[in-house]
């Protein structure tokens, strides 16, 4: 017998409304807690999320429906139209028709991140490569380095 895999729809209630409906195949606070790193960092992903996000508000997670994972956007985009998040809530739009979106894809549309679409510099892979087995750096790329840990850590500590 073949193991399926299923995934959770779930919503954000606050003051007695579903107000985001979303869909993970993995733990639900995992997939929160995303959210608040991506509105922290600035992410352009979660227009509406993201914002509400941040001023702390008061909510909770209600589980809606599980799924298997091959009808997990289509089921997702059903709730959001069942619930209106995009015109009453914090749904930005529903990504089921969305190029990419049904094979996995995170990132349909290719704006949030330059690299989306794009094979791999050689020479960034050449320098983690080299970073991760140990090899010599030059003192640029240490500095270069320093100085991006520097910005994670100040961003963590905002």
């Amino acid at each position: 017998m073949k193991y399926q895999k299923f995934a959770l729809v779930y919503g954000l209630e606050s003051e007695g409304k579903i107000v985001y409906v979303g869909v993970t195949i993995n733990d639900v606070r995992q997939r929160i807690s995303k959210h608040y790193q991506s509105a922290h960092l600035g992410y352009r992903g979660a227009k509406k999320l993201g914002p509400w996000l941040l001023t702390d508000p008061k909510f909770s997670i209600k589980p809606i429906e599980y799924c298997p994972v091959d009808d997990k956007f289509i089921r997702e985009k059903y709730w959001i139209d069942f619930y209106d998040t995009i015109n009453n809530g914090l749904n930005s739009e529903p990504f089921v028709d969305a190029p990419g979106r049904a094979k996995g894809c995170s990132n349909p549309s290719g704006k949030d991140h330059y690299m989306f679409g794009k094979p791999a510099c050689k020479s960034a892979i050449k320098a983690s490569v080299a970073a991760r087995t140990g090899k010599k750096l030059s003192e640029e790329h240490r500095q270069k380095m320093r100085e991006g840990h520097a910005r994670r850590k100040l961003m963590k500590n905002k």
